[in-house]
């Protein structure tokens, strides 16, 4: 069974029209990753409030493009990352799960579990002796 390799994409913009002379700055990110087999599929959807910044390298809204959306939501992931690991050695806990990897780990295990399911409804045993 082909299992689909997990899409990342940007639903939806939040902007801002006008912060300190620029116009148009986006503020947040709605995402979803996507998944799918077997006529099967998972999404997760989340958002990701990008931080407001005086950098020099701002770009027009008109000129981003979804890649360079992505790579914000995945720098964010990195560096919830980064805060993860430095307060689990701080704090003597094990080393968590990366964020990115935490989110694909459990879009794969929604599906598997709806392509097999662990339960099934069926006709209570005498009843299907009975129609034998």
């Amino acid at each position: 069974m082909d299992i689909s390799p997990i899409k990342w994409t940007i639903e939806r913009v939040d902007r801002r029209y006008d912060h300190r002379g620029k116009k148009d700055v986006v503020i947040g990110l709605h995402y979803r990753a996507h998944i799918g087999g077997g006529g099967k599929s998972v999404d997760h959807d989340g958002f990701y409030a990008v931080p407001l910044s005086e950098a020099a390298d701002f770009t027009a809204y008109e000129n981003l493009t979804e890649e360079q959306m992505l790579g914000w939501l995945f720098a964010s992931f990195e560096a919830e990352d980064a805060r993860n690991l430095s307060e689990a050695k701080a704090n003597g806990r094990p080393i968590p799960v990366k964020v990115k990897q935490a989110k694909e780990d459990t879009l794969r295990r929604a599906l598997d579990g709806y392509l097999k399911p662990k339960t099934e409804t069926s006709e209570p045993p005498w009843r299907t002796a009975e129609t034998s």
